[in-house]
């Protein structure tokens, strides 16, 4: 939703076209400062209102009065004052008919229009547009028709208005008006945007940025850089979106008040943080976008708001609050003769019926009469992005019926050409795919799926937000998913591996960020560590937004990959529909195996992690019956998980998906021989691989505080690596420690940890002077080879709807480090002390982390130490191995 303005002034002169027969040279000077008084509204018009009401106490003199009472008018509008702009423009319209001064009642009744177009006075103001154009004569047709091009882009149509501006834009030259045509380019450019005109609408919001440059007005070079914002956000440039914004807000604040802009910049924040897949924070930026226009009568941009609402409440699952919104929204443009706004609040609502439906397992054949016409109407309207969205989704509710009827309602949608965000596009090839399956055109499916990963997931390579590319990629990731079932339903195990590994590929690859951060971030880390507050994890979180990555990962050939399997196996557990498989590749096979209800194995897992806990903490007279217990919950989870798998080599690699991520993988027996690694994908283990240390590089031991035995696990470590740098006590800061990470080959960290599961990217590890979280770990220039973390749920992930996940493992892996040690749980600290000597011994008699874990696994099995048992469990090898 963009904010349209009616920007109407310029420096020079009286009033561009205004040039009365004759001026005497005091008059004249009076008039020319009005002049550059109306056109200080452009500049700060909270300082122009009090001049403007002294010109109107002292003068007397018709034609400074009718200029005045203009100026005042459209000062009040521009200050959110709407119902005051209303009423003196009123008083404008009439002294300028009582005077006969034609010209300035033509341009009265013109703004007049405008403003109460934005108190919802539809009728009214359509009546005062069509009086300013049938009295307009001379040089004001062209602001007048600028104008009237302006209500019709109020009400959606685009075409129309851009007709309107294409009129208006030669007389607007002629006469000099260069703030009017500063701001029609502006307009203009923001019509051109709705109707996917990305190229044309990016010159004008440069023609609009010059005016501005050249004639020192503040609001029309804050509105240029916020609707370039509001284009880059439809283009999917996340950072460069959200920095243009932050760039119009900073013009905003160089005013000495509120403007009314602020509002509608957090609408444009919502629809690019929608755009982006960030659908929480859009529905809260949406929210207090409504909250704040609420109270004005600024009927317009509320109407526009709640319907912005009700797309992020959908984008959020928030079925009910989608179509309620939705509902508001709708009522609001009816009563204000909106009509094709109207379309697009109905087309949110029916979306959010066929989710309903679909997510009850209900028929949606019904919908898809309805959602074609609401397309063909968008289409009529100027609403092209929506329009094909609108007949991507009647196929996709049609599809399961008659996928003859569907197929044609894509040959439809593919008439309208258009450029799209993630969530459109991501529709478009999933609605393609789905209708070529279901005419039996599996190849056709299989290349948009194809297609579609790869144009989705490139929508993210250039955001620099972990966070933002995990929330993104859930298009990328549903539609690697119907990859997947495709696959499954051919039956091949080879091209099953492939579509999974593209699924996990595409979900795991987070962008590059390395030391891309900048001040403003590295700042907020530090405000972070001394006065924590929500605010400063917010303008964090924004901050990350803006910053810019690097691309996507480098892929990786079968070829490649076969090649470094000898002795090895790769396992991809595979879920479709509701059933969990696996695909394993050796060196010179590939099977697949049904290994059963993905519901089952979640209370395989869950019970598997209930007695674990309760062996570790059972009374001694309840040890015996709690051991039979884990081992008779781990017997089964091996027996439905590992035993299918049929694994001879001796050492394994795993890609889990969501429903086996908190496997214990070191408790279960028929693993107990073979070295182990996890992975979020193959091409993160190949990548992981070619990174090898530096000869003789750093090794750096760390202790966090308030852990009892953290002090003697490190010196113990500092016994078996003497040359090791010890961080402990004062020393373990985050910048020190982060300072000796940056290149290190070995890092052992043995702090508090935590896993945010609200907010993964604040997961961290405790230091003495505050928290290490996974933003610092980002500005890393060179990531550490290997990293033994020894702390809580520093292997604990949260997933995400892509299917992707994240925590302070996965995040070093994202960033080069190659091999992580870490615990999925909480572990008890003497125990995990006793556990990570032990595998440090390990590790310095040759052997790699999978196999220091699967030696020290067995090391505290043979022990009969129950929490030492426990301890172990939690710890996996994620990377190289």
């Amino acid at each position: 939703m963009r904010w349209i303005r009616d920007l109407s002034t310029d420096r020079r002169g009286v009033l561009p076209g205004y040039h009365p027969a004759s001026v005497e040279p005091a008059r004249g000077e009076r008039l020319a400062g009005l002049w550059r008084l109306a056109a200080e509204r452009h500049g700060d018009p909270f300082r122009a209102l009090p001049e403007v009401e002294r010109v109107l106490a002292h003068t007397t003199d018709p034609v400074e009065r009718a200029i005045a009472l203009w100026i005042r008018g459209v000062v009040l509008h521009e200050l959110n004052r709407t119902t005051d702009a209303v009423e003196t423009l009123s008083a404008a319209v009439a002294w300028s008919s009582e005077h006969g001064l034609v010209e300035f009642e033509a341009r009265s009744r013109a703004n007049l229009g405008i403003s109460l177009a934005q108190t919802g006075a539809a009728r009214h103001a359509e009546h005062e547009l069509a009086e300013a154009r049938r009295i307009a004569t001379g040089p004001v047709e062209g602001f007048v028709t600028y104008l009237s091009a302006l209500a019709e882009q109020r009400k959606g149509l685009h075409t129309e208005a851009i007709a309107g501006y294409d009129r208006a834009l030669p007389e607007l030259d002629r006469i000099g008006d260069h703030a009017t045509v500063g701001v029609l380019h502006l307009n203009r450019g923001v019509s051109q945007s709705y109707l996917g005109r990305y190229d044309e609408a990016a010159a004008d919001f440069r023609v609009a940025a010059q005016v501005a440059g050249s004639h020192g007005l503040v609001i029309l070079a804050a509105m240029a850089a916020h609707n370039s914002g509001f284009l880059a956000g439809r283009r999917g440039r996340l950072a460069e979106a959200l920095s243009l914004l932050a760039d119009a807000q900073q013009w905003y604040e160089q005013l000495s008040g509120r403007p009314r802009q602020l509002p509608v910049l957090w609408s444009d924040r919502a629809e690019i943080l929608l755009s982006a897949g960030l659908a929480d924070d859009a529905r809260i930026a949406a929210s207090n976008a409504v909250a704040e226009l609420r109270p004005s009568s600024n009927h317009a941009d509320l109407t526009e708001a709640q319907l912005l609402l009700a797309r992020a409440s959908l984008a959020a699952r928030d079925l009910d609050g989608a179509r309620v919104a939705a509902l508001r929204a709708a009522n609001g443009f009816r009563s204000t003769r909106r009509r094709a706004w109207l379309t697009l609040s109905c087309y949110v609502g029916r979306q959010a019926e066929f989710e309903q439906l679909r997510g009850a397992g209900a028929p949606t054949a019904h919908l898809a009469r309805r959602l074609s016409r609401l397309g063909a109407l968008l289409a009529r309207l100027g609403w092209p992005v929506e329009a094909r969205d609108a007949f991507a989704l009647a196929a996709m509710a049609q599809v399961a019926d008659d996928p003859a009827v569907a197929a044609g309602l894509i040959a439809s949608a593919s008439r309208i050409r258009v450029s799209a965000a993630a969530p459109s596009l991501a529709r478009w090839h999933h609605a393609r795919a789905m209708t070529a399956r279901a005419c039996g055109d599996h190849r056709s499916a299989d290349r948009l799926v194809r297609a579609g990963v790869r144009e989705v997931g490139a929508l993210f390579a250039s955001t620099g937000s972990t966070e933002a590319a995990l929330s993104g990629l859930r298009y990328a990731g549903e539609l690697a998913q119907l990859g997947v079932d495709l696959a499954v339903e051919r039956g091949d195990p080879t091209g099953i591996a492939h579509a999974v590994e593209r699924q996990r590929a595409v979900v795991s690859s987070l962008p590059r960020v390395g030391h891309a951060v900048g001040a403003p971030l590295a700042a907020a880390l530090e405000t972070l560590r001394t006065r924590p507050s929500p605010e400063t994890e917010n303008e964090l979180r924004h901050q990350a937004f803006l910053t810019p990555g690097r691309g996507a990962g480098d892929a990786v050939s079968w070829r490649q990959l076969r090649g470094e399997l000898a002795g090895r196996s790769i396992v991809w557990f595979v879920e479709s529909g509701s059933a969990l498989s696996a695909v394993i590749v050796e060196r010179r096979a590939t099977r697949f195996v049904e290994l059963g209800p993905i519901d089952d194995m979640a209370r395989r897992i869950e019970f598997a992690h209930v007695a674990l806990a309760s062996f570790a903490l059972a009374p001694p007279d309840r040890a015996a019956r709690m051991a039979e217990r884990l081992h008779r919950d781990l017997a089964q989870l091996d027996a439905a998980l590992v035993e299918p798998l049929r694994l001879t080599t001796s050492s394994v690699v795993l890609v889990p998906s969501p429903a086996v991520e908190t496997v214990l993988w070191p408790a279960l027996e028929l693993l107990r021989h073979i070295d182990v690694s996890v992975v979020p994908s193959a091409s993160a283990w190949l990548v992981a691989r070619r990174g090898a240390p530096e000869p003789g590089g750093r090794i750096v031991l760390v202790a966090g505080p308030g852990l009892s035995a953290a002090d003697r696990e490190i010196a113990a470590l500092a016994e078996q690596y003497p040359d090791a740098v010890t961080l402990t006590g004062a020393q373990a800061t985050v910048a020190r420690v982060l300072e000796h990470l940056d290149g290190a080959a070995l890092v052992h960290v043995a702090a508090h940890g935590l896993l945010r599961g609200d907010s993964p990217m604040f997961s961290r590890l405790e230091l003495v002077d505050g928290p290490l979280t996974i933003y610092d770990l980002e500005q890393l220039r060179r990531p550490p080879h290997t990293i033994v973390l020894s702390a809580c749920e520093a292997a604990a992930v949260r997933l995400y709807p892509s299917s992707g996940a994240l925590g302070t493992a996965r995040a070093l892996l994202s960033i080069g480090t190659a091999r992580v040690v870490a615990a999925m749980l909480a572990v008890e600290d003497e125990a995990t002390c006793d556990h990570m000597i032990e595998v440090h011994r390990l590790l310095l008699a040759g052997a790699d982390p999978a196999r220091a874990l699967r030696d020290a696994m067995a090391s505290a099995w043979s022990s009969g130490d129950r929490r030492r048992i426990a301890a172990g469990a939690a710890f996996v090898t994620i990377g190289a191995g």
